[in-house]
């Protein structure tokens, strides 16, 4: 593949290289806006912050969070696109006249009724983190 490697690569840049940079931004105006506040509320002292590795630690953590925050809203609409197959199925469950096609729409329920749970731990992981993170920076500011 390396002839095909490097505009691959290309393609891939342009694709996903601004909504990146663009939530890279997002975040990283929105932590300054909060370190500026804690400054003039004398809590912190960003030159000292600075030279925080727990600080930097954090931060680089939480900006990988905040990079990732689309996967709740992806995981909300696979969500829901579950769900509405999910009654669908059931409906169809009832309308069937046959045990083979019960049968046959049953497995295809415990399949989505699967993906949704797989979603749901997804989700509950991902706040876990976040929660992690935000006791971590709450501890570090206390200090």
């Amino acid at each position: 593949i390396p002839i095909f490697g490097s505009p691959v690569i290309e393609l891939m840049n342009m694709l996903v290289t601004p909504k990146l940079q663009e939530r890279r931004d997002n975040w990283f105006i929105e932590l300054g806006e909060r370190v500026i506040k804690l400054e003039k509320e004398g809590k912190i002292d960003y030159k000292e912050l600075s030279k925080n590795d727990v600080f930097i630690d954090i931060s680089i953590k939480a900006t990988e969070v905040a990079l990732k925050t689309h996967q709740k809203e992806k995981l909300d609409a696979k969500f829901k696109t579950l769900n509405q197959k999910k009654i669908e199925l059931e409906k169809m469950i009832i309308a069937s006249k046959t045990e083979v096609e019960k049968e046959k729409l049953n497995r295809k329920l415990k399949q989505i009724l699967s993906e949704f749970e797989k979603n749901q731990q997804k989700l509950k992981e991902n706040e876990a983190e976040l929660k992690i993170l935000q006791e971590k920076y709450n501890s570090l500011l206390e200090k």
